[in-house]
């Protein structure tokens, strides 16, 4: 009972993720939502759109809960309206230290 309240809260165990978001994801409005999801999730970290040619996709790292990364796993796969997500790649790596509130990088 007691590590799913903390995992409710918030609180359970960190983790640290590199996540790649691949499909027709190079829009504003895919990238507002996985920023807004990151950010509401209390994540740190920070994301970035690259397109090259015909490879479109999206680079995250994330830390915090790992409830929450897992919540945001789904909402990405979920994505918005216009947007259709091919593929998801996720390495769950060590936690580090030097990460700030979530950032768009250009």
């Amino acid at each position: 009972m007691i590590p799913s309240l903390l995992n409710f809260f918030g609180l359970g165990p960190k983790a640290n993720a590199r996540i790649v978001i691949r499909g027709n994801v190079y829009e504003g409005a895919y990238v507002q939502h996985a920023q807004k999801a990151a950010q509401r999730a209390s994540l740190l970290g920070w994301m970035r759109s690259e397109s090259h040619a015909m490879n479109q996709h999206i680079e995250m790292e994330v830390q915090g809960s790992k409830a929450e990364i897992d919540k945001l796993l789904v909402i990405l796969q979920k994505g918005t309206p216009l947007c259709k997500i091919t593929k998801i790649e996720v390495d769950w790596r060590s936690l580090r230290t030097n990460l700030t509130a979530f950032r768009v990088r250009t």
